[in-house]
C-alpha cells in the first residue's frame, strides 16, 4: 500500500473482503465502487513534504481529529453543561508544532517527547513514565448484557433495507457471543446505521 492507503487502512473496521460478504447482493457493487480511503488520500496530497509521518498528521488533523475525537468530546462536555477547551490545540502551539522537525517530535518510537521533557520538572517521574490511558468504551460487554438479543434481531431483521447478508451478521454475533472474537466494533457500526436507517428511512433510489 501505499503510505496515505496504509494510514487509513489501519483504522478500518470491515475489511474489503468482509465488506464484500458483509453487504446484501443487491447493493453490494455500488457501495464497494465508493473508495472512503479517497479522502484520506486527498488530504495527503496536500501537504508538500516527503515524510509520510508528517502527512499522517496533518491527515489525522483533518479526519480523526476534526470528525471523531473532537466530535465525541463537544458533544459529552455539553451533555452536562461544560464548556470544553483543549489547550493543545491553540492554533499558535499548532502552528509551532507543526513546524518542528520529526526528530523531535517522535525520536524514535518515543512519543510525546518534547511535552514530557516540558514538564520533568512539574510531574513525577511514575507520571511521565506511565503508559498512556484511553477512554474507551466497553462495547464489547455491553453487546453481551441484556440489550444483546435486541440489537441483534435489529442487525439481521432489518429495516426494510437489504443492507446486510443474514448469515454473515449471524455468524457476528455467534463468534461474538461465544467470546471466540471481538466483534463488538464491527457490530455496533451496524447497529448504529440500521438504527440511522430506521430513523431516517432512506430509500435505494
Amino acid at each position: 500500500m501505499t503510505p496515505a492507503r496504509a494510514h487509513y487502512h489501519w483504522r478500518t473496521v470491515f475489511s474489503d473482503a468482509e465488506k464484500r460478504a458483509l453487504l446484501h447482493p443487491d447493493i453490494r457493487d455500488s457501495v464497494l465502487a465508493h473508495d472512503p480511503a479517497e479522502a484520506f488520500e486527498e488530504f495527503d496530497g496536500q501537504v508538500d513534504h516527503p515524510d509520510p509521518v508528517t502527512r499522517g498528521l496533518y491527515v489525522d488533523m483533518k479526519t480523526w481529529l476534526a470528525d471523531d475525537i473532537l466530535v465525541k468530546a463537544d458533544r459529552a462536555s455539553m451533555a452536562h453543561g461544560l464548556e470544553l477547551r483543549a489547550p493543545f490545540l491553540d492554533h499558535r502551539l499548532v502552528e509551532f508544532a507543526a513546524t518542528l522537525p520529526l526528530a523531535w517530535k517522535m525520536p524514535g518510537f518515543k512519543t510525546k517527547a518534547l511535552l514530557k521533557n516540558s514538564q520533568r520538572h512539574r510531574l513525577p517521574a511514575e507520571v511521565l513514565r506511565r503508559s498512556k490511558q484511553g477512554f474507551n468504551a466497553p462495547v464489547a460487554h455491553w453487546l453481551t448484557g441484556p440489550f444483546g438479543s435486541a440489537f441483534e434481531r435489529l442487525t439481521i431483521d432489518g429495516t426494510g433495507l437489504p443492507l446486510f447478508n443474514r448469515q454473515f451478521v449471524t455468524r457476528l454475533w455467534n463468534e461474538h457471543a461465544s467470546g471466540h472474537h471481538d466483534h463488538g466494533h464491527k457490530l455496533l457500526g451496524l447497529i448504529q446505521l440500521q438504527l440511522w436507517c430506521k430513523r431516517h428511512q432512506p430509500t435505494l433510489d
